[in-house]
């Protein structure tokens, strides 16, 4: 198991899924905290990313038929199989705690960024052929 791995929760992404599935009028709570990016999952990357165009288009996005020629329009072929879709309604949840799995999405998600910009500027530290930003030397290290 990696570092990264550590910082994902798989079940909370698909409570989110799940929920909006349920009941998509949560969505605008979620999409106030969550982007799809934030979904380490990527078919609940996919999921979320369908639900969203639905959304911006006024068409219910817990709709299956719609999620599911969604799914395909966008090119998540692998993903749009009737079995995917009540893959991520398939815990038991309740939609009005969408926002509880979002915000636990979100914040694994922030965590994420944080520890991969970590060792990003670990392994700069660890480069002594360039020097540190901020001592009078162009092309220095930008922390």
């Amino acid at each position: 198991m990696n570092e990264l791995s550590a910082l994902t929760d798989p079940e909370a992404e698909r409570l989110v899924i799940g929920s909006l599935c349920i009941d998509a009028g949560y969505l605008p709570s979620v999409r106030a905290i969550l982007a799809a990016e934030d979904f380490s999952d990527q078919r609940c990357r996919h999921f979320y990313r369908a639900m969203l165009v639905l959304d911006d288009r006024g068409v219910p996005a817990d709709d299956a038929m719609c999620l599911y020629w969604e799914l395909q329009a966008l090119g998540f072929m692998e993903d749009a199989k009737p079995s995917h879709i009540a893959w991520c309604a398939s815990l038991p949840l309740t939609p009005c705690h969408a926002v509880h799995y979002a915000l636990r999405v979100k914040d694994l998600a922030d965590r994420r960024r944080m520890f991969t910009e970590a060792q990003r500027m670990a392994g700069a530290a660890l480069d002594r052929s360039v020097p540190v930003a901020g001592r009078g030397k162009p092309g220095g290290i930008q922390i």
